[in-house]
């Protein structure tokens, strides 16, 4: 377990990005990065751990003691008082430097809401079932009018809750995000608990404007005049099981991460009582990843803030280690992508920074996790640091994007990055328009089924920081319906703004 033998050849591995921080606080809320300039003891780590674990009847106390444990620790070995360390940027090297910031920026807003809009189609189909609904469309082309051939078919029903011409849940909270930062902004409430407010406002009222601040509004995806239902009346669809849990939790409001962490211990998919309350049978599942895109794309100029705040946001519903780890993998992905740096290390930074996210992040969970497993916190961490590893090199028929469980955050998490992949590849071997690129690789992921729109929103959003703006189909961009273009141009503004501010 790298937390407890950071020795050298790791250190040196970690330079490169300057990824070296622990999480010390008594809840997720109180993250904070510190560096970590001199190899800590690792012994007096394990008996800091053990004394924890032995505390965990009194949850609060075995976490408090941890903490401060490793606090102690911390200024021992440096002597001094930690300080906040920026991540250090790669020097931008992209095949394709020549897209301006503003573009990637757009780029990924749009590929995010473009790719769960189209995703839809296919979503809960099993990828014979795509198959099969390929051959019968008679082309591997979707476009929004596409729609009217997918109805009928299986999942039709679920298609039909949504808006035509508009994008899923997925996108709906992605646009709330930048809306809590700024909102956050002009109020001093945090943005997390802002978060969470608008996530409240919209499961009964859809995305409609609502800011949580009073006088303060943006603009809704209604239109009172649209003969779409979904549209003249705007509501909520698609609430994933766990985001739904959460949000019903006594202390949802007042403070989410909490709430997350509460629900996330209590929740299991065992097949059996034994097995209940085993990290394994959990729910990590993709809806914090799905909506992370924009935090690269806010905080793109300091690569510490992104891991920090997609932590933070992923936390406001999410407490699983594998869903904080997919998130800072994709965010940091998206701002590394949109700062011009090469794809090949692109991927290795977003790798780093997403394994050491989850070695971290399991030993803060430990004093939650079922007592059979408090004693086993580096073996798990291993194993799920390398089905990690391998859901971020995986290709599509490794990933099983149609088959067994569909909406596991590391499946969508390895679409995003297998887009990737196949974008820089293709444009390494020239002759092929950039849109050209970004339609196929879309199309590759959306025509596996499974929890397609919310593979193809994570790889439309990378892809898109990739190639830019220009480089997604006009066919796609004018695809989306007028209000919902509104909106994006309205979030896009509230990116730069955040971006601008710091």
């Amino acid at each position: 377990m790298l937390f407890f033998s950071q020795n050298k050849e790791y250190h040196k591995k970690m330079s490169n990005i300057a990824i070296q921080y622990n999480y010390l606080s008594l809840y997720p809320t109180e993250t904070t990065i510190w560096t970590k300039v001199q190899q800590q003891d690792g012994l007096l780590k394990v008996v800091a751990m053990i004394a924890a674990l032995v505390l965990v009847p009194f949850e609060w106390l075995g976490r408090l003691f941890y903490n401060l444990a490793m606090g102690l620790l911390s200024l021992c070995s440096r002597g001094g008082i930690s300080t906040p360390l920026p991540i250090a940027s790669p020097t931008p090297i992209s095949a394709v430097s020549q897209i301006s910031l503003q573009d990637r920026v757009q780029g990924a807003l749009q590929g995010q809401s473009i790719g769960d809009a189209l995703g839809v189609f296919t979503e809960f189909l099993t990828r014979d079932q795509a198959a099969a609904a390929r051959v019968a469309l008679g082309r591997d082309d979707l476009e929004f009018s596409s729609r009217s051939f997918f109805l009928p078919r299986e999942q039709g029903r679920h298609l039909s809750a949504f808006p035509v011409d508009g994008w899923t849940d997925d996108s709906d909270q992605a646009m709330m995000i930048p809306r809590a930062v700024r909102s956050a902004s002009r109020s001093g409430s945090s943005s997390e608990s802002l978060f969470a407010g608008q996530l409240l406002n919209w499961i009964y009222h859809g995305l409609n404007g609502y800011s949580g601040v009073q006088g303060d509004t943006f603009i809704s995806r209604q239109d009172p005049s649209s003969s779409d239902p979904n549209r003249s009346q705007i509501r909520a669809a698609g609430l994933g099981q766990l985001v739904s849990a959460v949000t019903r939790n006594q202390n949802f409001s007042t403070n989410p991460h909490r709430a997350a962490l509460e629900e996330w211990k209590t929740m299991s998919y065992a097949p059996t009582v034994s097995d209940r309350g085993l990290m394994h049978f959990r729910p990590a599942p993709n809806g914090a990843v799905m909506r992370t895109s924009p935090i690269g794309s806010m905080y793109r100029s300091d690569n510490a803030r992104v891991v920090a705040e997609a932590i933070r946001f992923a936390k406001v519903t999410h407490a699983d280690p594998r869903c904080l780890a997919s998130c800072v993998a994709v965010s940091l992905a998206i701002a590394l992508l949109q700062n011009g740096v090469a794809v090949p290390q692109v991927l290795r930074l977003a790798e780093d920074a997403a394994v050491q996210t989850l070695t971290t992040e399991m030993v803060q969970i430990a004093p939650h996790l079922d007592p059979r497993e408090q004693g086993r916190v580096p073996e798990l961490t291993e194993r799920y640091k390398q089905e990690l590893q391998q859901f971020l090199r995986a290709d599509l028929s490794q990933l099983q994007l149609g088959e067994g469980m569909i909406g596991y955050t590391y499946k969508c998490m390895g679409a995003g990055f297998y887009a990737l992949r196949k974008a820089y590849e293709s444009s390494q071997q020239g002759g092929q328009p950039t849109s050209a690129i970004f339609r196929r690789v879309l199309q590759d992921v959306i025509w596996q089924g499974g929890d397609a729109d919310t593979n193809a929103a994570v790889a439309g959003a990378m892809v898109g920081a990739f190639v830019g703006v220009n480089g997604i189909p006009d066919s796609w961009k004018q695809g989306l319906h007028p209000q919902d273009r509104a909106l994006l141009a309205e979030t896009n503004q509230l990116i730069h703004q955040i971006s601008a501010s710091g």
